[in-house]
């Protein structure tokens, strides 16, 4: 069942913290986490500069977890959207994120993570058009989200214009 997973349980409304990412992202995990990190914390990128943002993360693989850990010790408040339920588990197990077990691309579980009150959306996953798909509804959701839209080498900036960064 999804939703909101506690550390060691189910679906619980519990909380549970870890990191956030997933596949291989150009120009590699490494390059794509410097980017994310450079575009969250530069002031031409982020009007909020110096603040404590409020960042959904969706997908929970290596990219996802390494971002999360990154921004959770600048004091960042996070939540992981995963719809593997293993990989809920590992994430709950880190402490570092709010993790949430489902398919981000459904809107009734990507409403569980309140985008209307985050200033970041971070679609990481290993697909490309999952990621697209995030980026555009929290769009609609808030049109105040700054969003970050992971894609792979073959699709490059194509979808630029949909999402506030392409890494």
């Amino acid at each position: 069942v999804p939703g909101v997973r506690a550390p060691g349980g189910g679906p619980t409304g519990g909380v549970r913290r870890g990191l956030w990412g997933g596949g291989r992202s150009p120009p590699g995990p490494a390059g794509a986490l410097f980017f994310l990190g450079f575009c969250l914390f530069s002031t031409t990128a982020m009007p909020v500069q110096g603040q404590d943002l409020r960042i959904i993360i969706v997908g929970g693989g290596e990219v996802g977890l390494r971002t999360a850990k990154l921004l959770d010790e600048r004091g960042h408040d996070l939540l992981i959207i995963e719809v593997d339920p293993e990989r809920c588990q590992m994430l709950a197990d880190e402490y570092v994120a709010t993790v949430i077990e489902g398919d981000a691309t459904m809107p009734d579980i990507f409403r569980q993570a309140d985008p209307g009150e985050a200033d970041v959306l971070a679609a990481l996953s290993d697909d490309t058009l999952t990621n697209l798909s995030v980026c555009m509804m929290g769009q609609k959701m808030n049109s105040a989200l700054h969003t970050v839209m992971r894609t792979d080498a073959a699709t490059g900036a194509a979808h630029a214009e949909l999402a506030d960064t392409v890494i």
